[in-house]
């Protein structure tokens, strides 16, 4: 076998015991990652099933190109039912969602023999999983629990006396079954898998962590034609870039020629970390790391709180944003990944709770937290202290915003209310953020500045943002000029009308096109495993291409066909994308149980129709258009008006099993007439 190692583990907490299943050819068709995940949910988890229940899976899933050369070919997909996720028109509801991590434990599970770990049932006490070279073993986590993760890594490396050993784990925060606990794995960088409370789901299984290690290393795994191979990963290494970065973009350095750097230092042409917290960055950064040479991590040592490492972009900025820049940004992005919270939803509760305060809603002798000593250190401990423990007010703000909001009446006010006013920082330097999302969370990016990014996130079951920021890149962060943009999305997209300047769409088929290529090349991505801050290479950094600055779609295909020696062209590789997203859409109407999707799901907060975006003065959604345009996607996704796959699109991507399934339970789209 080449690419993949061929095996998946299955680990039974509840019995303890430990099988394996052999990964072809049940699972060939859904490639890797989130396909493997997406099809053990659909096979293995009914669909009342709660996050918390034993007959839950998490599952821990790589691709075929995870452990080789390619770049940004390092990341563990996590796919579960969510304890996060929150429909408001279906509120008791359990979906489905995803979210992913990079660093060294994708590959070292790989070396180690295995492309994903199925977990389910219940440990009645604590436990953590040890899988080493083919083999694996349960074993006692008592001592463990209670700690936090950068503890609990340092632990189980002593333990098993080998420090090249990598770990996934939860800390307080996924013991005590907060809802917004991620999970951390610390190596070239600290990384999680933020959103989806997956570190909750780890808790309520006992499952204190997983530890890997295979120490056949790359010899692991077999490349079916190194030379074609090697000249993809060549041709993807000149190419790469980090959030279509290019000499025009804003995190680009001035100067820095990108044929002067364009192998393995890469990460000297950008510095976002720059723009996020430049107070920070000047005074305690020590360095850059990352799994690839974009190195996008920056590394720091900051004098009585400690040492540690944040991803350059705005997820472990997060204070920056909400609170303060230096000392205390590093405090909550330390505090955070310690008790394992995710900290994309702090990017919401911090202004939610501030709004809140301000207007006398909530007091701090009411919830035990200091809110006068916003945003210094103090504020910042005990808000994530409480939060991790649950205690106090903390018991209610561990169940995410969204539920916190609706315990304390206010649920309809945040789908309606802009937060900008209760950041520290003017609204027009946080283009990454808007309010509330939908779905259970915060806001990331704005429909009412990218009406293709309102398409993602109204038909997705989480942030799209964790594995579809390449329409963004493309449109905001490459910073080219709309024609440029323009004749590149003619290419990637099929049309010029794909993209448009910020806060004036088109609402027409090629955006609705646009939103659908970026969802099939999303599921590529997250089956294969590779970054989402560099796939797919829509951009390069190099003007004298055609059009200019564009980069190669194809490359996946070729680094796919030549690593696993099963012929792909792009074209083929779409349409394995398109499979699984179908297959998740198939999960998510099972588990909403409704024909109609278009009103009991794919739907957007009242605030982007009624207010204009407080970022960039863009307008508001205009509803009507909104809603034809969410038709135009669900014509091309070949789904009925109502939002339900068909037979027919099923068929044709080879999922006959799930349109039977479907129309078992009355949920099968209608064909159109």
């Amino acid at each position: 076998m080449y690419g993949w190692v061929g095996k998946i583990l299955k680990v039974d907490l509840t019995n303890k015991t430990i099988t394996e299943e052999p990964t072809f050819p049940k699972y060939e068709r859904f490639i890797g990652g989130a396909g493997i995940g997406y099809k053990v949910m659909w096979d293995e988890v009914p669909p009342e099933t709660g996050p918390f229940d034993p007959e839950n899976r998490i599952v821990f899933a790589t691709g075929p190109l995870v452990g080789t050369e390619a770049p940004g070919a390092t990341r563990t997909l996590v796919i579960s039912k969510s304890p996060q996720v929150y429909e408001d028109r279906a509120p008791g509801k359990s979906l489905t969602t995803r979210s992913a991590f990079g660093g060294p434990f994708g590959p070292e599970l790989k070396f180690a023999g295995y492309d994903a770990v199925v977990i389910y049932g219940k440990s009645a006490e604590p436990v953590y999983l040890w899988i080493h070279d083919g083999q694996a073993e349960i074993k006692d986590a008592s001592h463990l629990w209670g700690l936090d993760a950068f503890e609990t890594t340092d632990k189980i490396k002593e333990e098993l006396g080998d420090i090249a050993v990598q770990v996934a784990t939860t800390g307080q925060a996924g013991e005590n079954l907060s809802r917004i606990a991620c999970i951390i794995s610390r190596g070239h960088g600290d990384h999680g898998a933020g959103q989806g409370g997956f570190g909750a789901v780890m808790g309520s299984k006992k499952l204190k962590a997983i530890a890997v290690r295979g120490t056949r290393g790359i010899a692991a795994i077999n490349i079916a034609k190194p030379k074609e191979f090697s000249d993809a990963c060549g041709e993807a290494y000149h190419l790469l870039t980090q959030m279509a970065g290019n000499p025009r973009a804003v995190s680009w350095l001035p100067g820095a020629d990108p044929n002067v750097a364009s192998h393995f230092w890469h990460w000297q042409r950008q510095d976002i970390g720059k723009l996020c917290d430049p107070e920070l960055i000047a005074k305690y950064r020590v360095g850059r790391t990352g799994c690839c040479p974009l190195s996008c991590y920056d590394e720091y040592k900051v004098p009585g709180v400690g040492s540690g490492s944040g991803a350059a972009m705005c997820i472990q900025y997060t204070y920056a944003f909400v609170g303060k820049r230096g000392v205390e940004d590093f405090l909550a992005k330390d505090l955070g990944d310690r008790y394992c919270i995710d900290m994309y939803e702090m990017y919401l509760m911090v202004p939610w709770l501030m709004g809140l305060f301000q207007r006398g809603i909530i007091t701090e002798e009411d919830t035990g937290i200091p809110f006068s000593a916003y945003p210094g250190e103090e504020f910042v401990s005990a808000l994530f202290h409480s939060i991790a423990f649950r205690e106090g007010f903390g018991d209610t703000l561990a169940e995410g915003t969204v539920r916190a909001a609706k315990k304390l009446g206010v649920l309809d006010a945040l789908h309606k209310e802009e937060l900008a006013q209760f950041l520290p920082i003017p609204a027009e330097f946080i283009i990454a953020w808007s309010s509330y999302g939908g779905h259970g969370f915060s806001g990331h990016y704005d429909p009412r500045n990218w009406i293709v990014d309102g398409l993602l996130w109204a038909v997705h079951h989480r942030d799209p943002h964790d594995s579809m920021h390449n329409y963004i890149g493309l449109s905001y962060w490459s910073n080219l000029p709309i024609e440029l943009q323009r004749a590149i999305a003619k290419e990637i997209y099929g049309s010029e009308e794909a993209v448009h300047s910020i806060g004036e769409p088109r609402y027409c088929q090629a955006e609705a096109q646009a939103a659908a290529i970026v969802q099939q090349r999303s599921c590529i991505k997250d089956a294969m495993t590779l970054c989402d801050w560099c796939w797919p290479m829509l951009v390069s950094p190099y003007e004298d291409r055609t059009p200019p600055f564009i980069g190669d779609t194809s490359l996946e295909s070729k680094l796919f066909s030549s690593a696993t020696g099963i012929e792909m062209t792009e074209a083929e590789l779409n349409k394995a994308g398109e499979r699984i997203h179908n297959l998740m859409r198939a999960v998510m109407v099972r588990e909403m149980g409704t024909r109609d999707m278009r009103h009991d799901h794919d739907v957007l907060p009242d605030h982007f129709f009624d207010h204009p975006c407080p970022t960039t003065q863009s307008p508001p959604v205009d509803r009507e258009k909104f809603d034809a345009l969410l038709g135009m996607y669900y014509e091309l996704s070949g789904w009925d008006e109502d939002g339900l796959p068909t037979r027919s699109k099923l068929e044709e991507l080879d999922l006959g099993d799930v349109a039977d399934e479907l129309e078992k339970l009355g949920l099968l789209g209608k064909e159109a007439k």
